[in-house]
């Protein structure tokens, strides 16, 4: 029996001879790449407008075979600018990370430091991809079929700011209350927990513009008032008569 092996396939020739042979196998499927991200907000999946985000890329080789030329496409969003990498000689360039060696059972990690776009609108998704592009074991490559990745997507998010004023040009009623760090869709928080500003000769008459049940964009809200003279809680206009 004769055994040719040419361009991946065996050709067999029929003989009088037993032949033992061994055949070299890659399970390329085992070849795998993962990636985490953490931002510095505490909100999972979340980035706010100008924070860094942290890509963490793990390379894990479970072929069976120690590989070589390891290529890792890992673009950036457009979104974000590089700041660092580590370690700081690994072999990323033009959105490559390549790895000259991994042995079986071995794994590889390339962390990349970057830094959102202060520009980016709120609600864009900022989408991550790593993906291994070619591998070699001795004249074996990565089949075109096979191309483990991992991603990591976070969406931005626009912090605003909701202010409460009193109004009034020429003296401090209450000083402002601000709250800060809120998004869109979060419930707008109410004025004092609740309770309604005084002031002395007035009754409040509501805010200006009226609050919104929920948070759209930076918002600032001014108390407005009516004179009460007599002091008796009824604004003057809305009492039929007063002293």
């Amino acid at each position: 029996i004769t055994l040719v092996y040419k361009d991946n396939e065996w050709t067999v020739s029929p003989g009088t001879t037993p032949v033992t042979f061994t055949v070299e196998c890659v399970v390329w499927n085992n070849l795998s790449v993962h990636k985490d991200s953490t931002t510095t907000n505490g909100i999972v999946g979340t980035v706010i407008p100008g924070e860094e985000i942290t890509y963490t890329i793990t390379v894990k080789n479970e072929t069976g075979k120690d590989l070589t030329d390891i290529e890792v496409s890992e673009v950036l969003n457009p979104n974000l600018t590089l700041k660092s990498i580590s370690p700081e000689n690994a072999n990323y360039k033009n959105g490559v990370w390549t790895i000259s060696s991994l042995g079986n059972g071995d794994t590889a990690t390339l962390t990349i430091k970057v830094q959102v776009s202060r520009e980016v609108a709120d609600g864009t998704e900022i989408k991550n991809t790593a993906t291994i592009r070619a591998a070699k074991y001795g004249t074996h490559s990565l089949p075109g079929d096979i191309r483990p990745t991992g991603s990591s997507d976070v969406k931005v998010k626009v912090p605003y700011t909701v202010t409460y004023t009193d109004g009034v040009a020429d003296e401090e009623v209450f000083k402002d209350q601000v709250y800060s760090n809120l998004f869109s869709g979060d419930s707008t928080p109410a004025y004092n927990g609740g309770t309604n500003p005084t002031r002395y000769g007035y009754v409040f008459a509501g805010w200006y513009p009226t609050v919104e049940a929920t948070v759209s964009g930076n918002a600032t809200y001014k108390a407005t008032w009516k004179e009460d003279i007599n002091h008796n809680g009824i604004a003057d206009e809305d009492e039929d008569k007063y002293t």
